[in-house]
């Protein structure tokens, strides 16, 4: 999730984005005296900006809150999408995200809202995000 988190991971600058990854990178790998090439954007706030980065810093698998099943490729990155289930979901939800389309485009449709909301308000739609789930 990169070393500070930032909260709106897609308007970092591009230095702060290569300082994200590159620190993150370089302090795992030591840690774990292994090569680190996994990550996951934090926060879903995806972008082709913060994928170039992260490839640029050597991660070649990035996980991103997109709720798709495919995989794809950008920048020799490849990028995996994941379908959401919280901590108080019951195990229902799990098999109906297995067994049921309905559920899928359901998930898809509020995430695409999500995207947008966020583009619209901005920081602000962190507040009101915090404010709701209270």
């Amino acid at each position: 999730h990169t070393c500070s988190h930032p909260r709106m991971m897609d308007k970092c600058t591009d230095s702060e984005l290569n300082k994200e990854w590159l620190d993150s990178v370089n302090v795992l790998s030591e840690l774990t005296r292994n090569k680190i090439d996994t990550a996951s954007i934090p926060g879903g706030y995806y972008s082709k900006r913060v994928v170039q980065a992260a490839a640029a810093t050597g991660i070649k698998h990035l996980y991103t809150s997109e709720p798709v099943e495919k995989p794809w490729e950008l920048y020799g990155c490849r990028c995996y999408g994941r379908y959401t289930l919280k901590h108080n979901d019951l195990p229902v939800k799990a098999l109906s995200l297995l067994n049921s389309y309905f559920c899928k485009v359901q998930q898809c449709l509020c995430w695409n809202i999500k995207k947008i909301l966020k583009k619209i308000l901005g920081p602000l739609y962190l507040i009101i995000r915090r404010v709701l789930l209270k």
